[in-house]
């Protein structure tokens, strides 16, 4: 079986496809607003029965990686507490740290197959 790296992703809510040239118009229109990234969206997002509404994407994702793979790894900057809460809520364990190219610090998390 191949990996394919530009998979169409369904779920019940949500659909995943690769952008396409088109999109970017629609993307920058949403992304432009200053006040979309001062809060998140969601402010009751901490609540498990929220949460579960909003983590289908990366269900999706990691869905079809463990077709092809045991694990996934995530790089995520030191300072970013929120990214790390949420891989850890989906069961992801940190395994240590790397430095890049440009000697900046990442924090690495594993998540493995259910079995």
């Amino acid at each position: 079986m191949s990996f394919d790296l530009q998979p169409v992703l369904k779920g019940k809510i949500l659909e995943l496809r690769p952008l396409r040239p088109g999109d970017f118009h629609d993307l920058y229109a949403v992304a432009s607003d200053p006040l979309i990234w001062e809060q998140h969206p969601i402010p009751d997002r901490y609540k498990e029965e929220v949460f579960r509404d909003n983590w289908e994407m990366k269900q999706l994702m990691l869905r079809h990686a463990f077709r092809f793979l045991n694990s996934v790894i995530f790089l995520v900057g030191p300072k970013n507490l929120r990214s790390q809460r949420a891989l850890e809520k989906i069961g992801a364990v940190r395994v240590g740290s790397r430095l890049d190219k440009d000697d900046r610090l990442s924090l690495v998390y594993q998540i493995t197959a259910p079995t």
